[in-house]
């Protein structure tokens, strides 16, 4: 998806708070069948919108176009080279996951601080494992459900402590969005959107060897406890994602970047102006200060 931000388009609304209604009555038309003035590009309508406001005063997007790496003119950033070409820059934005974007694009002599030896040896947040599901059949379920696990804290600690898979009674989310747009599947079908938390990338866990068993154990639990009966009969199509392809564009598959605990918060994350490298700024939910959340740690939830 192309990245927008506010900034891309407030010169052409220059009041943010007007931005907002203009971008979001715009998505509103598209999602009433006006046909964008953009390429969609798999972007959702309100990105459209931002881009199509973003674009008339004059921002082009290059989609599809990888960065290689960030051009460095000694510890100053001028610049990308793209798998197309090089880009000069008097400012180098990124809105990539951090410690990939700069294990993978900035040169480790350009890091003072965050060198690749600190980003190895930082605490980082759990991942997910995916499952989209496109089923020939609704379900009389709600639109969002959450089952906690009966050992909720030993869930927990499986996750960021021990780095193993929960096999007994995983937690799980499961999204059944058709319950309030039917539009989303073709009629009498649904889409079955499934998240469960688990460690991020380690070596106690093979996903080319834990996948499979992991999905039947995930379909068992949401057909048991969710009311997802039969769904297995049902499934016409479906994709899954392991912290393995989470990793292409998180590092290690954390998929909320650097864990959130207080040694890792406020002045202990990274700055938006880049501190290692002049005229590179960091934006995202992983900088400075960070989510606006904490991961409970097990020992926070234990009882005595």
């Amino acid at each position: 998806m192309a990245r927008v931000t506010v900034e891309d388009c407030i010169e052409k609304i220059s009041n943010r708070f007007e931005l907002i209604v203009a971008a979001s009555q715009r998505a509103r038309e598209i999602s009433n069948g006006v046909a964008p003035e953009i390429d969609r590009d798999n972007d959702k309508n309100p990105v459209i919108s931002l881009r199509e406001i973003a674009e008339e005063m004059g921002v082009q997007f290059r989609l599809g176009e990888a960065v290689e790496e960030v051009i460095m003119d000694g510890k100053t950033a001028v610049g990308v080279r793209t798998e197309k070409e090089v880009l000069m820059a008097d400012r180098v934005i990124v809105n990539a996951d951090f410690a990939n974007a700069m294990t993978s694009i900035v040169p480790n002599k350009s890091r003072k601080r965050w060198t690749d030896k600190k980003l190895e040896s930082k605490k980082y947040s759990c991942s997910t494992y995916m499952l989209y599901l496109g089923v020939d059949r609704t379900y009389d379920v709600p639109h969002h459900q959450i089952y906690a696990s009966e050992d909720y804290v030993g869930n927990l600690e499986d996750i960021e402590k021990h780095h193993r898979l929960s096999w007994d009674d995983p937690s799980v989310y499961v999204q059944n969005a058709c319950v309030t747009d039917p539009g989303l599947a073709p009629e009498g079908c649904s889409t079955v959107y499934v998240l469960v938390p688990v460690s991020h990338q380690t070596e106690n866990i093979d996903w080319s060897k834990e996948s499979s068993k992991f999905r039947e154990r995930i379909l068992d639990q949401i057909e048991s406890k969710l009311g997802y009966e039969n769904i297995r009969d049902h499934i016409v199509t479906e994709m899954s994602m392991t912290p393995d392809v989470w990793c292409e564009d998180c590092y290690r598959g954390a998929v909320n970047y650097l864990a959130q605990g207080l040694y890792q918060m406020l002045c202990r994350r990274t700055r938006n102006k880049f501190e290692d490298v002049k005229n590179m700024y960091l934006v995202g939910g992983g900088t400075h200060p960070c989510l606006l959340y904490t991961s409970p740690s097990p020992r926070d939830l234990s009882t005595s």
